[in-house]
């Protein structure tokens, strides 16, 4: 019974899609005729569709587009419900009359997954002005708003987690949120945010990588100078190259071959030029390969 039931609804959204496509190929009369039969048979998309129409299409009457952004809001259609929240901000006179009932549209619409909608919840529990202040609230619908739509949101939820509002400091979930974006500049919001919480956070893996290295253990140290040599520290990665070499490691032996030829300042040394020649032999004396 349940997968007969779920097979009809699915013929019924692919019959209202159907007609929704055939209505966005025609003109004017019949694209509306063809809108309204969708809209008849319970399609939220051609309600919108007749809104948006009836805003901007050639029989513009804001009170119908109104009447069908309703119908379009209480069929469910999240975008719909948001702009019925938007119109009360800016004082529309078809808008919904009070405060409580613009704000459960744009509640609605957060619940209905509409990113923008999730986003202003943020805002309004983070101001306290219009809903009670709620800073926990505040951050459950930024991080729902964020990871519907990273793009738009990540530096928001990542200085949530920066700064602990609402949620408890997170310097690596902050890192999470801005490894891997690109900004174009660091002298304002939000490139200035990505640029702190990055060198906060490779400032706090540097110390803590350190601190493991001053154990003594070789691997540990071989494997920091490695990250050392990746942002181009190389005089503090050969430090840590020659603590690992000295333990007999022939991987930190090469590295350091490798670290002073290739380096053009050392490079053009002859007496660099014979350190590095040293290194190389006590390499090849581990058994390390060159390629």
């Amino acid at each position: 019974e349940s997968e007969r039931s779920e097979a009809m609804v699915d013929v019924r959204e692919a019959k209202l899609k159907k007609l929704c496509d055939q209505a966005w190929h025609e003109d004017g009369v019949k694209r509306v005729w063809l809108y309204k039969k969708a809209a008849g048979l319970g399609s939220a998309e051609a309600m919108r569709k007749l809104y948006e129409y009836y805003l901007r299409g050639a029989f513009t009457s804001l009170k119908k587009a109104y009447e069908w952004l309703y119908k379009a809001a209480k069929a469910g259609h999240p975008k719909s419900q948001f702009e019925l929240y938007e119109a009360w901000q800016k004082g529309s006179r078809f808008a919904p009359k009070t405060r409580t009932e613009a704000i459960s549209w744009c509640r609605k619409a957060a619940e209905n997954g509409y990113a923008k909608a999730m986003y202003e919840m943020s805002v309004l529990y983070a101001e306290g002005k219009m809903v009670n202040k709620d800073l926990a609230e505040s951050f459950a619908w930024c991080k729902k708003a964020a990871e519907a739509e990273p793009d738009q949101y990540w530096a928001s939820i990542a200085s949530r987690y920066y700064h602990g509002e609402g949620t408890p400091a997170d310097l690596t979930k902050a890192y999470e949120w801005v490894k891997d974006r690109k900004v174009k500049s660091t002298l304002s919001w939000p490139g200035n945010l990505w640029d702190e919480i990055r060198k906060a956070y490779e400032g706090r893996e540097k110390q803590q990588l350190t601190e493991q290295a001053r154990t003594g253990d070789a691997a540990v140290q071989l494997a920091f100078a490695k990250k050392l040599l990746d942002k181009d520290e190389g005089v503090e990665a050969r430090k840590w190259l020659e603590k690992a070499a000295k333990q007999g490691s022939g991987e930190a032996m090469l590295l350091l071959g490798d670290s002073i030829s290739q380096n053009p300042a050392w490079s053009r040394s002859a007496a660099m030029k014979k350190e590095a020649a040293r290194w190389y032999e006590k390499a090849a004396q581990q058994g390390m390969s060159f390629t």
